[in-house]
């Protein structure tokens, strides 16, 4: 995962906001950071590099320097994506996501979201009309918080805590203290302060002279009846699967798989022990409570799919794991799955 964060407007960030901010996303992207700051805008972006390392330094830009980018997460179509534009005759400089995602954004406008296959988390600047368009992605893995100042200035950043630093004035929301005692979580789209909250799922927001407008870009279809066989079904289903696991293996850092024991864990081992020429690097955690261990379920499946597996039985310290914990979370969550 990468950081990213900006804003645009009268009160943009400047460099040094946003080296605090990334500062204090550094747990995100060790690998490198980088800024952009001009009249009114700022953007900036810490990278954990796991493809095209060397050619995806952010923030990016085009030839011509108008269009500024920074985002996170991974394309993961962006290789047939960036051959699909230079058949169109539009050559990319370097191989990274960066420049596949802004040619796209010039060939196609935002329509170009629709092409792709990822999660992500995107901030394009615009300087012919000096725009910013916020993009998330379509399940919302990847997180897009927001702040917007009563001049107009909107901040965005990956997480919470840095937006904090651009609003000194945030105001605690009380209803989420009810939120949290209820569901165990903050109730989407908002956060623990009045003033901040995050990009729903699928959406995309742009922001133009200080206003801002949101629309839904993708929306699950769930009405439409499909008449298939089971068996029909149940190859399909592999298919998807194996394809999905088959464009998560595009890496240039060393893979691995967090094996549980469980179905989906297993499903997904199995794929990447089908798919990859080495061994899989499986990792399993357990604990000395039977109640709590699958690290028994987890040896059996990777003895049965061949891997080479790592196991480590925790003792954790309650005080030290909360502490941490709180610290990680960014936001309240009271779900026992943490």
């Amino acid at each position: 995962m990468c950081g990213i964060t900006g804003g645009i407007g009268p009160s943009a960030p400047n460099k040094q906001l946003l080296d605090a901010q990334l500062l204090s996303l550094q747990h995100r992207g060790p690998d490198d950071s980088g800024t952009y700051v001009n009249n009114g805008i700022g953007l900036g972006m810490g990278r954990l590099a796991i493809v095209e390392i060397a050619a995806g330094k952010q923030p990016a830009s085009d030839a011509s320097e108008q269009i500024n980018m920074v985002f996170n997460g991974e394309i993961y179509n962006y290789r047939e994506l960036r051959h699909e534009l230079e058949q169109s005759g539009i050559h990319c400089r370097t191989s990274s996501e960066s420049e596949v995602i802004i040619n796209l954004y010039l060939k196609h406008g935002l329509d170009f979201i629709g092409k792709l296959n990822g999660m992500f988390a995107i901030a394009i600047h615009d300087a012919r009309n000096n725009s910013l368009h916020l993009i998330r992605d379509r399940m919302g893995k990847k997180p897009l918080w927001i702040s917007q100042l009563n001049d107009g200035t909107l901040f965005f950043a990956s997480e919470v805590r840095a937006l904090m630093l651009a609003r000194p004035d945030r105001t605690l929301r009380t209803d989420m203290v009810a939120e949290v005692m209820q569901y165990g979580y903050i109730n989407a789209p908002h956060s623990a302060f009045n003033e901040i909250g995050q990009l729903p799922p699928a959406s995309l927001l742009t922001w133009r002279d200080g206003k801002t407008t949101t629309s839904t870009y993708w929306v699950p279809d769930f009405d439409t009846k499909v008449n298939v066989s089971y068996e029909d079904a149940l190859e399909t289903t592999k298919k998807l699967i194996e394809e999905s696991v088959s464009r998560r293996l595009v890496s240039e850092r060393p893979l691995g798989s967090f094996l549980s024991g469980g179905y989906d864990s297993t499903i997904v081992t199995a794929y990447m022990a089908k798919l990859m020429s080495e061994k899989v690097q499986t990792y399993s955690i357990g604990f000395h409570s039977a109640q709590y261990n699958e690290a028994d379920h987890a040896k059996q499946v990777a003895n049965f799919l061949g891997t080479n597996h790592h196991e480590e039985i925790l003792s954790p310290d309650p005080a030290l794991v909360i502490e941490k914990i709180s610290h990680v979370l960014d936001q309240p969550f009271a779900d026992s799955s943490i």
